[in-house]
């Protein structure tokens, strides 16, 4: 198995969760999780919440109050092996009736790399995001203080350079 670190962390995880399709509850989705546990940087340790979202403390003061988010699950109807299609410039789903599963195994691959760079923050990988926000609601009803020790959260779970969300579902989510 390939060590993982700051060079590699974004292609190898792309790999790993592209490679899984998804569906909230499926073992797919626990198998990656502990496949990020198993591959983070040595140093950090996680804790599980009942949830199932996996949460990395990877601030080295006070004055690092950055949430970094990404979800583990897709809107794959089953799970399982997912077939992928590696050319350049892109990768594409190899069942064209399927999704790639980049939603948000991009975000998954985006943190794992910024773990690995060293950016401290603190880092939640969450669960059940496609079924209605079932582990952001469970942070929200329940890790009410962790969630106020950041001035910003940054969830990796939109397309392109300009997708910014203020408002989702029934109201605001986030200031302007």
């Amino acid at each position: 198995m390939t060590q993982i670190n700051a060079s590699n962390a974004l292609m190898l995880t792309l790999d790993a969760a592209l490679s899984l399709a998804r569906p909230h509850g499926a073992r797919q989705v626990a198998d990656l999780g502990n496949w990020l546990i198993h591959n983070m940087p040595e140093h950090l340790s996680c804790s599980i919440d009942a949830a199932g979202n996996i949460h990395i403390d990877a601030r080295t003061d006070t004055h690092h109050r950055t949430l970094f988010i990404a979800h583990l699950d897709t809107v794959h109807r089953s799970g399982g092996k997912n077939k992928i299609v590696k050319t350049l410039p892109k990768w594409t789903a190899g069942d064209k009736d399927k999704c790639l599963g980049a939603d948000d195994g991009a975000g998954v691959a985006m943190l794992m790399h910024l773990l690995h760079s060293g950016v401290p923050g603190y880092y939640i990988f969450s669960q059940g995001e496609e079924c209605g926000g079932i582990g952001a609601k469970f942070l929200s009803d329940n890790h009410g203080v962790t969630l106020m020790e950041h001035d910003r959260a940054v969830d990796f779970d939109r397309r392109g350079i300009d997708s910014v969300i203020t408002h989702q579902g029934m109201g605001r989510c986030c200031s302007d």
